[in-house]
């Protein structure tokens, strides 16, 4: 696919189709440049607290499973 640099403000810009599935409007992308070649590449949605504890609680934790034997001396609370 060939695309021509044009302007936006004091900018370089190229325009992309929007047949790239992968990429929307007001998505962050990151821009990385290694021996002449722009790769750019959607960041991954960061998840709010509220979804990650959602999915801790479909599974149960491997340290609620652990039997650390009875309680002894000061541990054992009143």
């Amino acid at each position: 696919m060939v695309q021509t640099v044009g302007v936006w403000g004091n900018n370089l810009a190229i325009r992309i189709p929007k047949t790239i599935p992968f990429i929307e409007k007001g998505q962050k992308v990151e821009l990385t440049v290694k021996d002449n070649v722009i790769q750019i590449s959607p960041l991954k949605k960061r998840r709010s607290m509220a979804e990650l504890l959602q999915s801790s609680a479909d599974t149960e934790h491997p340290a609620l499973l652990v039997d650390f034997g009875p309680d002894v001396g000061e541990e054992v609370l009143p």
